[in-house]
């Protein structure tokens, strides 16, 4: 799928799960794969606007690539437990020396992805989001 055709499929998605604000929640993020080539850098500080089922966006004063596939590695903690969740960055706006980030959360084997769901349906069925 090419790039244009990429980000408007995930403009209509982008809508369908429910937010939860998080802003200044502190976050941390590993860069993992910048297309399919495993990457080794130092971690980035960055601070959490919102989340959802589907995915979260940051803010961090590192300008990273987003058409390249970035996959990262998020690491935050939401009500009392630590979760790390893998994400593809899907696109970047820039907001003078810092760049707000959305991405989309990885589905898969991970346990962290699926402690995150867990999280996200009582912190809804409670209505404390």
């Amino acid at each position: 799928m090419n790039e244009e055709n990429r980000l408007g499929s995930y403009l209509r998605w982008r809508r369908r799960y429910q937010r939860i604000r998080l802003d200044g929640v502190p976050c941390r993020y590993h860069l993992l794969f910048v297309k399919e080539t495993p990457v080794e850098l130092a971690p980035g500080d960055g601070t959490l606007v919102n989340l959802s089922r589907g995915g979260l966006c940051f803010v961090t004063d590192l300008r990273l690539p987003v058409r390249l596939r970035v996959t990262t590695r998020v690491e935050f903690s939401l009500h009392d437990r630590l979760l790390v969740p893998a994400a593809r960055i899907l696109w970047r706006e820039d907001e003078g020396d810092r760049y707000r980030y959305g991405a989309e959360f990885i589905p898969g084997p991970f346990a962290s992805y699926w402690e995150l769901q867990e999280t996200l349906s009582n912190l809804f069925l409670d209505g404390r989001a």
